[in-house]
């Protein structure tokens, strides 16, 4: 079970890391006001769930900033992807904060194999 857990934290992390990859490639073509996703630039503060995660499991959260960087999405890439993606789709039921914990927003790892899109 702790080689599926660490299987799935792995993929989870891979899948943000990819998604923040492809966000960042997103050409700007509009105003603000018109585009349908969020800008990706200047300093932006930590969504409150991860602050609450923070300290909750600081070791988790160790670690150094590192400089964002460009990757290629490579076919390789995209196969790991869609692979983690299909993982944990399969392995992590759908269940919202309020219904799981009993508030609105809780980020938690799935260990009980339900979460909502951020565990």
């Amino acid at each position: 079970m702790i080689s599926k857990i660490f299987s799935v934290k792995s993929g989870i992390a891979l899948v943000a890391a990819l998604a923040g990859i492809v966000i960042h490639a997103l050409p700007v073509v509009a105003s603000p006001e018109q585009l349908p996703h969020v800008l990706v630039a200047g300093v932006t503060r930590p969504p409150v769930g991860w602050l609450e995660f923070c300290a909750r499991q600081p070791d988790e959260c160790a670690g150094t900033t590192t400089m964002p960087r460009n990757l290629a999405l490579t076919s390789e890439l995209w196969a790991d992807l869609v692979r983690i993606n299909n993982l944990v789709n399969r392995t992590i039921k759908p269940l919202a904060d309020i219904e799981h914990w009993g508030v609105v927003e809780l980020w938690s790892y799935p260990d009980d194999g339900y979460g909502d899109c951020k565990d």
